[in-house]
C-alpha cells in the first residue's frame, strides 16, 4: 500500500530538485513514519507566492497519508487553521477526495471541463467543471455508470433536474442546463456552492462549544445563526410544497449554508410531484406539473432513516407534505442537541424506532 501511495505522491507533489520540493520530502517522510508533523512549523519563514503553493503540497500530503491509515480529516478543521487560505484548503480537499477521479482535466462537453470531484450518492456524481464560455465554475451532476442505461434511472435523473430547474427560489440551487455527453451518459449543471453542511456545522458547533443551553455570548449568537437557517430552510420546503412537491430526504447533510449567509436545500432526487388537492392552502404558486418521469413521481424506497417520517418508514408512497415536516422536526431536533433522533444499530433497527416514535426527549439528551 505504501509504495502505490509513495508513486502517487512522487506524481503530486511540486517539482523535485527545488527548496520548496525538500519542505514537502521531509514532511512526508515524518508522515511515513507515523508522525504528525505540523504544517504551520513547515510553512515559517516562507512568503507569497511559494508560502500558498506549498501549503497546498504539505495539504494534499497530509489528507493522503490520513486515507492511506484509514484516518478521515475534517475539511473545516483545516479551514479554521488557515482561515486566510480558505479556498487553497478546499481545492486540496477536492484534489484528493477521490483518487479514481483525479488525473487530468476530461472534457466533459464541448463547453465544460471538468476540474475536480465534489461527491456522489445513489444516483448521481457531482463534479466541479469550468464553463469555458463564461469562464466560471459550476458544479455537473451526472447520472451514474452503473445506472446510465437503466431507463427508470434516466427517467428519474431526468426529473430530478425538470423539478430542481422549475423551483426558482432563493433556497433552491439554480440549474443552468439539462444535456447528454456523446455516449448517451446525462448530466445537469448547476451553481456552485462554496460553504458547508449543516450538519457538518451542527457537529463543529457541538464539539466547539458543547451545550447549547451554557453561557457564552458568542455560542448563544452561533445558535442562532444555525436557527436561522433552519426557518429559511423551512420557508424553502414551503414554497416547494405550494408547487405540489415534497422532497422526501430532508436532513441536515441535504442542507448547505453558503459563505455569505445563503440556505439551499439540495439533492431532489427522490422528490415526488403531489398535486394540491385536499392538500395546500390557496397559495398564488403555480402547482408544477412535471413533463419528465411523470409516471414515477411516486414510488417508495429511499430517504435517511433517522430522519424519515413514521409511514416514509413503513414503506408507503403516498407522501404528503407532513411527512416532509416530520423529517424538519428531525432536523431541527439534531440542531437542539446535537444527535438525531434516532440511533439504532443498523437501518433495520432505525425504521422500527421510527414506526413506534421511540426516541429519547431532546431535554434527556
Amino acid at each position: 500500500m505504501e509504495n502505490t501511495h509513495d508513486q502517487h505522491s512522487s506524481q503530486t507533489t511540486l517539482a523535485r530538485g527545488g527548496p520548496l520540493s525538500d519542505v514537502c520530502d521531509a514532511f512526508e517522510e515524518e508522515l511515513k513514519h507515523g508522525r504528525r508533523p505540523q504544517i504551520e512549523q513547515h510553512l515559517a519563514g516562507w512568503e507569497e507566492p511559494e508560502r500558498s503553493k506549498l501549503l497546498y503540497e504539505l495539504l494534499r500530503l497530509e489528507i493522503d497519508w490520513s486515507r492511506v491509515r484509514g484516518q478521515e480529516r475534517s475539511l473545516h478543521a483545516f479551514v479554521e487553521r488557515f482561515p486566510e487560505h480558505a479556498e487553497i484548503v478546499e481545492e486540496a480537499f477536492l484534489a484528493t477526495a477521490a483518487p479514481e477521479h483525479s488525473g487530468e482535466a476530461l472534457t466533459m462537453t464541448s463547453t465544460y471541463i471538468r476540474r475536480g470531484f465534489l461527491g456522489k450518492g445513489g444516483l448521481g456524481i457531482v463534479y466541479i467543471a469550468e464553463d469555458q464560455q463564461l469562464n466560471r465554475d459550476t458544479a455537473v451532476k451526472f447520472i451514474q455508470d452503473t445506472v446510465a442505461d437503466n431507463p427508470r434511472s434516466r427517467e428519474q435523473f431526468r426529473l430530478e433536474a425538470e423539478i430542481t430547474s422549475r423551483l426558482e427560489h432563493p433556497g433552491i440551487v439554480p440549474v443552468h442546463g439539462l444535456g447528454e455527453t456523446g455516449d448517451g451518459r446525462l448530466f445537469y449543471v448547476m451553481r456552485r456552492i462554496r460553504g458547508e453542511r449543516l450538519d457538518e456545522a451542527i457537529a463543529r458547533f457541538y464539539q466547539q462549544n458543547g451545550d447549547a443551553s451554557a453561557g457564552s455570548l458568542h455560542r448563544h449568537v452561533r445558535f442562532h445563526e444555525l436557527l436561522h437557517h433552519f426557518v429559511a430552510v423551512c420557508k424553502t420546503v414551503a414554497y416547494a410544497h405550494n408547487r405540489g412537491v415534497v422532497h422526501r430526504d430532508l436532513k441536515p447533510g441535504n442542507i448547505m449554508l453558503g459563505r455569505y449567509g445563503e440556505t439551499l436545500v439540495i439533492d431532489w432526487g427522490l422528490a415526488a410531484h403531489v398535486g394540491r388537492k385536499g392538500v395546500f392552502k390557496d397559495s398564488n404558486e403555480k402547482t408544477l406539473m412535471p413533463g419528465s418521469g411523470s409516471g414515477s413521481s411516486q414510488k417508495s424506497g429511499g430517504g435517511t432513516p433517522p430522519y424519515m417520517s413514521p409511514e416514509q418508514a413503513g414503506g408507503r408512497d403516498d407522501l404528503g407534505p407532513a411527512s416532509d415536516v416530520y423529517s424538519l422536526g428531525a432536523t431541527l431536533y439534531t440542531l437542539l442537541t446535537g444527535k438525531a433522533p434516532f440511533g439504532g444499530s443498523d437501518a433495520a433497527e432505525i425504521m422500527d424506532e421510527v414506526k413506534r416514535g421511540e426516541f429519547p426527549r431532546p431535554t434527556q439528551v
